[in-house]
C-alpha cells in the first residue's frame, strides 16, 4: 500500500487539522517529500506537533519513515513526459525563483540529516583501497566524473568506468579495490549490472544514491544516501554534488600527510605547465 492509499484508508480517523495536512501533502507530494516536520508545518500552516501526530495516525513511528514512504510517489511519476508536466507547478512565485527555493529547501533537509560518521566511514575505506573505480551513467555520469577528477588529485589509482571496457577493467582490478556506483531514479540498468559484477567478483561496492530502497543499496557494503529531487524533467544534483564535496574532503583527511604531499606535487606541475592563467 502506497502513501496515497494509506491516507485515504486512515482519513476517517483524522481530525480536521490532520485532513488539512493530508490535503496539502496530496496536492504537492514532491516538495513535501524533502521537507522536515517543521517545514511541512509551516507549509500547511499548522504546528510541528500536529505534523508529528499526523504521521503517527498513518502508522509511522518517526517522521523520516513517512518521508521515505512518500518518496515512492515520486518514483512512480518518473517518465520524462510526466516530469515535464510539473513545469506548470513552478510558476506561482516566478519560475526561476521557485526552482531555486525548492533547491534551498532540499539543501536544508540534507544538512539537518547529514551523518558525518557515514561519510567518514566511506572516506576511510576509499583512502585505504588499492584502487578506486567510479561507475555512473547518463546524467549521473557528471557526478561520477566530478568525484573521480578530484579523488585523482591525491589518490594514486582512480578510474572512471566506461561502457565499452568496464567488465574487462574490473577483471584486472587489485584485490580489495572499491567500486563506487552512483545512480538516482530512474536507476540505470548498466550501473546496477556493473555493481553486481563487482560484488560477485569479491570487490568492495559502495553506493551514492537516494535511499536504502535503491537497487544499488542492496549490493553495497557502504551506502551514502542523500536527498534527490526533480526540476520538471531535469535531474537536480545540487544536493548530491554538495554531499560528494563532503566525501572528497573526508577522503583527503583520511589520506593524511601523504595526500597533502601529492597536492604539492600537482601544484608544481601546474606551475611548470602554466595550467592556470595568472
Amino acid at each position: 500500500m502506497d502513501i496515497r492509499e494509506l491516507i485515504m484508508e486512515k482519513s476517517g480517523d483524522m481530525s480536521p487539522i490532520q485532513k488539512h495536512i493530508a490535503t496539502a501533502i496530496m496536492n504537492a507530494p514532491e516538495p513535501v517529500a524533502f521537507m522536515t516536520a517543521a517545514q511541512l508545518g509551516r507549509y500547511a500552516s499548522v504546528s510541528e506537533a500536529s505534523v508529528v501526530r499526523f504521521v503517527r495516525v498513518l502508522g509511522f513511528s518517526r517522521y523520516n519513515e513517512f518521508k521515505k514512504a512518500l518518496s515512492h510517489i515520486l518514483i512512480d511519476r518518473l517518465s520524462t513526459t510526466e516530469r515535464s508536466k510539473d513545469l506548470a507547478t513552478l510558476t506561482d512565485e516566478g519560475l526561476y525563483a521557485s526552482v531555486l527555493q525548492r533547491e534551498i529547501d532540499v539543501m536544508v533537509s540534507a544538512k539537518e540529516n547529514l551523518r558525518d560518521d557515514t561519510i567518514d566511514t566511506l572516506g576511510r575505506a576509499i583512502a585505504a583501497s588499492p584502487a578506486v573505480y567510479v561507475c555512473s551513467c547518463r546524467s549521473s555520469h557528471s557526478l561520477g566524473y566530478y568525484l573521480a577528477f578530484y579523488l585523482s588529485w591525491f589518490l594514486p589509482r582512480v578510474r572512471t568506468l566506461e561502457h565499452a571496457s568496464a567488465f574487462e577493467v574490473l577483471g584486472t582490478a587489485p584485490a580489495e579495490s572499491i567500486v563506487i556506483g552512483i545512480s538516482f531514479p530512474r536507476y540505470t540498468r548498466w550501473t546496477v549490472n556493473i555493481l553486481r559484477h563487482a560484488h560477485a567478483s569479491g570487490l568492495t561496492v559502495a553506493t551514492l544514491t537516494n535511499d536504502l530502497g535503491s537497487p544499488l543499496a542492496s549490493i553495497s557494503k557502504f551506502t551514502l544516501t542523500m536527498p534527490y529531487r526533480l526540476v520538471s524533467f531535469i535531474d537536480s544534483f545540487a544536493v548530491p554534488m554538495s554531499v560528494i564535496n563532503c566525501l572528497i574532503l573526508s577522503v583527503f583527511r583520511a589520506c593524511g600527510e601523504e595526500g597533502r604531499v601529492r597536492l604539492e606535487r600537482l601544484e608544481k606541475i601546474w606551475r611548470k605547465e602554466n595550467t592556470y592563467i595568472k
